[in-house]
């Protein structure tokens, strides 16, 4: 009885790994491709075929998996790109700079605009007319 109900219960935990493999995982050499877009350092989100989601720093980026970095876990994760379901990244590295520098910008006209306003508006003495 013992070895039946370990054998249904092992099959009950197989079966989720089975119902959550997709054929419309993604392809992947475009997975690493998208994440090699990145690169090493990044900041990355994946969720695999068995439902796991990881989020962490990528490590190193090999030709069958990526190494990631999990935050409070000290060794690198090695992730199989046939495994992964869907990425997230944030935006690229030029794409952050790019933000960041638009926004400096925005301050700086700003502060121009906003301190020759200011100058501009206020009254000056003029000297009084004799007649």
């Amino acid at each position: 009885m013992n070895r039946l109900t370990s054998l249904l219960l092992m099959c009950a935990l197989l079966a989720p790994a089975v119902a959550h493999a997709s054929p419309n995982a993604p392809d992947p050499a475009k997975v690493r491709a998208r994440i090699a877009k990145h690169g090493v350092g990044s900041w990355i989100w994946i969720e695999e075929v068995n439902g796991v989601a990881l989020y962490g720093r990528i490590v190193n980026i090999d030709p069958a998996s990526v190494g990631l970095q999990l935050a409070n876990y000290p060794e690198v994760t090695p992730v199989l790109y046939t495994d992964i379901a869907r990425v997230r990244v944030g935006p690229s590295k030029a794409a952050f700079w790019t933000i960041l520098c638009v926004g400096a910008g925005a301050v700086a006209v700003s502060a121009i605009v906003g301190f020759h306003e200011v100058h501009q508006n206020q009254i000056h003495p003029t000297p009084a007319l004799r007649p």
